[in-house]
């Protein structure tokens, strides 16, 4: 399974759900570089018996197919590049019926193998499973991209003279409020919104007035 924590920005892939006993890595979503789906098809020909015993082909040939779905994260880290796990537990079964995958994903066929005997609609989970999760690796790298977009704007003083931030995706407000902390700058979800000045009644949108200094109450 992957586990995704957006509002600490970080991902793991894990096998049990003993995190403190399994220990996975833990990456940050920046180290992810995109996700690739693949499904490797085996089929095993069927055989009629003939008058003398032997087994010999259908004309046409008949065949049995098997498909196992892997997910591979490609990942930026200095001790591996990939996190790949199998999301089918082994291969299952179509029967004589030949699939072609799904969106987004790749079929590889390559030599033969036995199929084991499990239901169409286990393929059809995968299929989807396998999708959400390429989604929700497209959307951790989306995140990333529209953070460094504003920490870009931040650095170009385009927030500078917003007063406060009203009705946005607290995640933005959030990256904003960082981008600014780590310039040195006020983080914008603390600076308060208009008031007046007790003391001379100035408007103000600041922390102090801006004619008599007198502090927001």
């Amino acid at each position: 399974k992957i586990l995704i924590d957006k509002a600490d920005r970080w991902f793991t892939v894990a096998k049990t759900n003993n995190l403190e006993e399994e220990n996975p890595d833990v990456l940050e979503f920046a180290d992810a570089l995109g996700c690739d789906l693949n499904i490797d098809e085996n089929r095993r020909e069927i055989k009629q018996k003939a008058a003398d015993g032997s087994l010999v082909s259908y004309n046409p040939p008949r065949y049995e197919y098997s498909y196992s779905f892997d997910v591979t994260i490609r990942v930026k880290n200095p001790y591996f590049d990939e996190m790949k796990f199998n999301i089918s537990n082994g291969y299952v079964s179509t029967g004589e019926l030949c699939m072609n995958g799904g969106s987004n994903w790749t079929i590889n066929r390559s030599g033969f193998s036995l199929s084991g005997d499990m239901a169409m609609r286990k393929y059809n989970d995968c299929i989807k499973l396998g999708n959400e999760i390429k989604a929700a690796v497209d959307r951790m790298r989306d995140t990333v991209e529209r953070d460094n977009e504003l920490i870009a704007q931040v650095r170009a003083g385009a927030f500078d003279h917003v007063p406060g931030i009203n009705n946005v995706d607290p995640e933005v407000e959030k990256t904003i409020a960082a981008a600014k902390a780590a310039l040195g700058g006020e983080p914008v979800q603390q600076e308060p919104a208009r008031w007046f000045c007790p003391e001379c009644g100035s408007e103000n949108h600041g922390k102090f007035c801006i004619n008599c200094g007198t502090p927001h109450p």
